[in-house]
């Protein structure tokens, strides 16, 4: 689309329709007059997810602030599973902090051990025992016992663990819940102006459907051209501009963002500055509007200000 609007003004500027503005040079600086402001940024707001519109909040002329709610798609169903997936985090979260089958493995070892130790110790003349009291194979079911009670707590461990990681699970499962739902929201992003409303509410929209378009009105962009006989880009690159309007006496201050590097036939080339725009204050509406003409001074580099272009060094 740019390489078209491009090509189409080159066109006019060969054959005389458009003029794209005097180069009036003055010392350190140069005014192109008759340049145009356009738009800097636009968008067409697109729904993420299809459903039904069910609020339109921004209408045409509204002024929107980037990232506020432009309108909502129903999301009935995206709320219920968000519900589902809070109330399992609430289950998960519990028994992530209930450590009573642990504490209980762990008791329960304790008297195992205690008891092992106890029927050894009866067979044990040293300790006060008579050799043969508890017979072996008792000991064996004993000592046994007590392993398979300290195993227990290695299991009661693992089943601890594996609670925390089901309520980290839960929790994710919650975040994307959560973003389901935002992603219903239909946000604006950039500030500016709505100049279309494409849908209203009750419509149906699919995902990628534009809803609404956006223009930026506080930043925008100034264009003119400058021939390769008197300036080369290295005059004009990332310097400051004044923008005027024809019976505005309130200058508008912006900076070159862009030096086009294709040449059009006879040596112009482009260049775009970006602007800031300002309120009238009386009336409350912008000044710069995209579509008016507009006379630009480019304050020039005063390291190669006023040296002969690349045609006159030739």
């Amino acid at each position: 689309m740019q390489s078209t609007l491009w090509a189409l003004t080159a066109a006019l500027a060969l054959t005389g329709q458009i003029d794209g503005g005097a180069a009036t040079p003055r010392g350190d600086e140069v005014t192109l007059t008759r340049c145009l402001v356009q738009l800097l940024r636009q968008a067409d707001v697109a729904a993420q997810q299809p459903g039904l519109l069910t609020l339109i909040e921004a209408q045409e002329g509204h002024e929107v602030e980037s990232e506020s709610v432009l309108a909502q798609i129903d999301d009935s169903k995206a709320q219920m599973a968000l519900g589902v997936a809070q109330t399992e985090l609430i289950v998960a979260n519990v028994r992530a902090t209930n450590d009573i089958n642990q504490r209980y493995a762990e008791a329960q070892f304790k008297v195992a051990l205690a008891t092992y130790h106890k029927n050894v110790w009866a067979n044990d003349p040293k300790k006060g025992g008579v050799l043969g009291t508890v017979p072996e194979v008792a000991l064996e079911e004993l000592r046994l016992q007590a392993i398979r009670a300290q195993l227990g707590i290695e299991q009661a461990g693992l089943e601890y663990n594996e609670a925390n990681a089901t309520a980290k699970v839960k929790q994710v499962e919650v975040t994307a819940a959560e973003k389901e739902i935002e992603r219903h929201k239909i946000r604006a992003p950039l500030s500016g102006v709505v100049v279309k409303v494409y849908k209203n509410k009750g419509e149906w929209v699919q995902a990628g459907e534009p809803v609404m378009r956006i223009v930026q009105t506080d930043r925008l962009k100034v264009e003119g051209f400058l021939n390769l006989s008197a300036y080369d880009t290295a005059d004009v690159r990332n310097r400051p501009v004044t923008i005027r309007l024809p019976g505005v006496e309130h200058p508008f201050k912006g900076k070159v963002t862009f030096v086009d590097p294709r040449v059009l036939a006879g040596g112009d080339f482009r260049i775009s500055a970006e602007v800031a725009n300002e309120t009238d204050p009386a009336t409350g509406e912008w000044m710069l509007r995209p579509g008016v003409e507009a006379a630009m001074t480019v304050h020039l580099n005063p390291q190669t200000a006023g040296r002969p272009g690349p045609a006159q060094a030739r």
